[in-house]
């Protein structure tokens, strides 16, 4: 740690007096199962709800529909992910849940005009930047800058040992790679193994 970042620690303990400092982790084997998720977080609805009900515009149809915020905005086990070993969790669902329900209380305040702490800015931005990344559209978007990338690679691209293990078939690693990538673990931000074994590491 240099002396900048040991600067910044200390500004931080000083901004919120009680704070160990470390980030909350989840420490569990076992999620509740979710089997509808919110694309777009109730915590967040609730600002626009009125008791709790929300009007809903589909693509493609005329006219709304008025859902109640539990179920507004949600897609069947969106956010649920597959293990390497093949097990089915929903720890980014849990994850998610952290996040929103620290959030609840800072759009509360600003929402009825209360001063922008460096906290509260602190936790909204950090929700906010986490709704940039959740929704369909950014892993289509994900998904369609990274098919181009790998489908150019070529065999000095991967590692030896992979290409052998391929018998020399990059076309395969290609995909084996592009699945690996679009994955439900690594779209998640939980890099699976595949990445490290089959890609070489290049550096500028």
């Amino acid at each position: 740690m240099n002396q900048r970042q040991r600067t910044r620690k200390h500004a931080r303990r000083v901004a919120h007096p009680g704070s160990t400092g470390q980030v909350p982790t989840l420490r569990r084997s076992t999620f509740e199962t979710v089997k509808k998720g919110h694309i777009i977080p109730a915590v967040y609805q609730r600002n626009f709800a009125v008791t709790e009900q929300v009007a809903v515009h589909a693509v493609g149809q005329t006219g709304c529909q008025i859902r109640n915020v539990k179920t507004a905005g949600t897609r069947r086990r969106f956010y649920r992910r597959t293990r390497p070993e093949g097990e089915s969790i929903d720890d980014i669902e849990a994850s998610l849940s952290a996040l929103e329900s620290s959030s609840r209380d800072p759009l509360v305040a600003v929402g009825r005009g209360d001063r922008l702490t460096q906290e509260r800015k602190g936790v909204l931005g950090q929700f906010l930047g986490m709704q940039m990344v959740r929704g369909p559209a950014f892993f289509t978007q994900r998904a369609a800058l990274l098919t181009p990338v790998i489908e150019q690679l070529q065999a000095t691209d991967f590692k030896p040992e992979a290409v052998a293990e391929a018998g020399g078939d990059i076309e395969h690693l290609r995909s084996r790679l592009l699945e690996s990538q679009l994955s439900s673990t690594e779209r998640f931000g939980v890099p699976p193994v595949p990445w490290t074994l089959l890609i070489v590491e290049r550096r500028a």
